[in-house]
């Protein structure tokens, strides 16, 4: 989006954006790829969805991520698809 810059790539291919307006200047934005062509080229910062008024505070709210057996045994997988040259390189590095 125009007058944001990414500073960050999210798992999953969602990027953090540090917005440069003159009105929201350093707030953080996360962008979600999943909704962007819902906007087309119209994407703005109202598109995006807000995660705090600066850089410092957005640090402040990252924490270690430990999941526990109890915390996913709720969640069952149901499928997996993983990318063919993905599995190629993965074979590279264990030869």
């Amino acid at each position: 989006p125009k007058k944001c810059v990414p500073i960050a790539y999210v798992e999953g291919g969602n990027i953090v954006c540090v917005n440069l307006s003159v009105d929201k200047y350093g707030y953080i934005y996360l962008w979600d790829h999943d909704v962007e062509l819902l906007y087309g080229d119209d994407i703005t910062v109202d598109n995006m969805y807000f995660i705090a008024k600066s850089f410092a505070e957005f640090m402040k709210m990252i924490k270690p991520y430990n999941p526990t057996n109890e915390e996913l045994s709720e969640y069952k997988v149901l499928d997996v698809w993983v990318n063919p040259e993905y599995i190629k390189k993965i074979k590279k590095r264990q030869n």
